[in-house]
């Protein structure tokens, strides 16, 4: 059987006597839908798809993304056609069964026009204005998986300029009309946007993520927080994460507060199991040589449903060990002593001891998070 081949203008169209488009500049032309090698069943690409459409022609989803000058590659799903701006060899196929991947085939002809000067590249793509928030658009003549650019201006990110970049956490919460959800978000550090992971606690808290891990894994058990170790620093997650110390240092330098959470995902109430400290109480990016136990004075602690306010409990870190409190030695006469359950049970890191009501412990794919974060003064406040 003979395979059919169509022609996508994606440029200026001229309008002969016969009332003809005919393509000027940079031109792209491919089949009407890919050949097998081009089609993988059971795989997709996760996160880069930005415009869903609903239907369960392979046809319409493949040729909707032949006509986007940002499409690289088109998957489905039952009825839903999603057009990506990444393909497999920028971006990791995945398992999941249901999915078809289509990754775009094209190539590309040049057609010579007195409208077009010698040399310059046209192809058309930056007529839709695809640039959003003022950003400059910049057509591309070397790739048919490149055919556009986005220059943004300083505050925004993203392949067509979509994502804002915000000086901090805080930024997203006092600039927000209405109350943000928590989420990955963009913030400039070192002129460089950088995405990290932000929650926010009615009616003014804004917390940046630092550090998320296994809690049974413990990857981080014999690592201080001013020690650099990053683990992921880029894609923001609750099983593997840490800050290098540099965006640390640059978060303290924003922040007020601290805190820890257990299995923060999975989780509606941060409470039983949460610490919140003052920086200026206790400095944990603090270079700590020797390793002692030392009572310091937290906001308000929470160990298995017990817990307390403006109080002190047993702390430890160092080089090689990493920030926990441990309230099973009353005799340091810290404020904080609850019932003990299991002698030196380590809270919130380290772990060396643990128990099974703790809820950064009780799973075997239970979480620890540590965040900095800050707190808006109220309109009134001096």
């Amino acid at each position: 059987m003979q395979l059919n081949y169509f022609i996508i203008t994606i440029s200026v169209c001229i309008k002969s006597a016969l009332s003809q488009s005919h393509c000027i500049g940079t031109c792209y032309s491919g089949r009407l839908f890919p050949e097998a090698q081009d089609i993988f069943h059971g795989k997709h690409i996760k996160g880069h798809s930005y415009n869903n459409i609903t239907t369960d022609n392979p046809v319409k989803c493949y040729s909707s993304c032949v006509q986007d000058c940002r499409c690289k590659a088109c998957q489905m799903k039952d009825a839903r056609c999603e057009l990506l701006d990444e393909d497999k060899t920028s971006k990791k196929l995945l398992d999941e069964q249901g999915y078809v991947h289509f990754e775009l085939k094209q190539t590309m002809y040049h057609v010579a026009s007195h409208l077009v000067t010698p040399g310059v590249c046209y192809n058309g793509c930056c007529r839709s204005q695809p640039c959003m928030n003022g950003a400059t658009c910049v057509e591309h003549c070397n790739s048919p998986k490149q055919k556009f650019t986005c220059k943004c201006k300083i505050d925004y990110k993203g392949t067509v300029c979509e994502e804002r970049v915000w000086a901090s956490c805080m930024d997203v919460l006092a600039s927000s009309e209405v109350f943000p959800n928590n989420g990955v978000y963009a913030i400039k550090i070192d002129n460089s946007a950088i995405s990290v992971y932000c929650a926010f606690v009615k009616p003014n808290q804004a917390w940046t993520l630092i550090e998320s891990f296994n809690s049974k894994a413990n990857p981080f058990k014999n690592t201080t927080f001013y020690k650099n170790a990053p683990k992921n620093e880029d894609s923001p997650n609750f099983d593997l994460y840490r800050s290098s110390l540099k965006r640390m240092k640059e978060i303290r330098s924003k922040s007020t507060l601290f805190r820890a959470t257990c299995d923060f995902p999975n989780r509606v109430s941060l409470t039983p199991d949460l610490l919140i400290g003052r920086l200026s109480d206790v400095d944990i990016l603090k270079t700590v040589t020797a390793y002692s136990l030392i009572c310091r004075r937290f906001k308000f602690i929470d160990v298995r449903g017990y817990n307390c306010s403006d109080c002190t409990a047993l702390t430890a870190w160092d080089v090689r060990h990493h920030f926990h409190i441990d309230v099973t030695w009353p005799n340091y006469k810290c404020h904080f002593n609850p019932p003990i359950a299991v002698p030196n049970v380590d809270s919130f890191g380290f772990y060396k001891y643990t128990d099974k009501v703790s809820k950064c412990t009780a799973k075997t794919k239970a979480t620890t998070q540590w965040w900095l974060g800050e707190e808006k003064q109220s309109a009134g406040a001096a």
